[in-house]
């Protein structure tokens, strides 16, 4: 399936610091096995392809914009993330900083982690 993504984030991609996205997922999409085309442009005449990979797992992830919390599904619960812990997911989702993760994610989420990696959150 494919996968769109910003201009930003392509060179994250493919220099493996980005190695993983969030994402909506109502109609559960996102699964072990699931091929991924990675891509710019998507439904657009400036479409293109630039990495394929798998989807190697998803991770359950909901955010609060006011209180600046994540929680993420671990061990078949939802788990808040320390401070540390949210640098982290901003650093692996392609951000310059936690900051820049916030200014995206500026209302609260509910979604997937989207991995294609074998790295997990604990």
């Amino acid at each position: 399936m494919v996968l769109g993504f910003k201009e930003q984030f392509v060179p994250k991609i493919l220099d493996g610091s980005k190695i993983h996205t969030i994402r909506r997922d109502e109609h559960r999409r996102w699964q072990k096995k699931v091929r991924i085309h990675f891509a710019t442009g998507v439904r657009t005449k400036n479409y293109k392809q630039f990495k394929i990979g798998v989807c190697k797992f998803n991770q359950a992830i909901h955010t609060n914009a006011k209180e600046r919390t994540v929680y993420l599904g671990l061990n078949g619960g939802m788990h808040k993330l320390s401070d540390k812990g949210i640098d982290l997911l901003a650093k692996n989702d392609g951000f310059d900083s936690t900051e820049a993760f916030w200014e995206w994610f500026n209302e609260d989420f509910h979604g997937v982690i989207v991995h294609w990696t074998d790295f997990v959150y604990s």
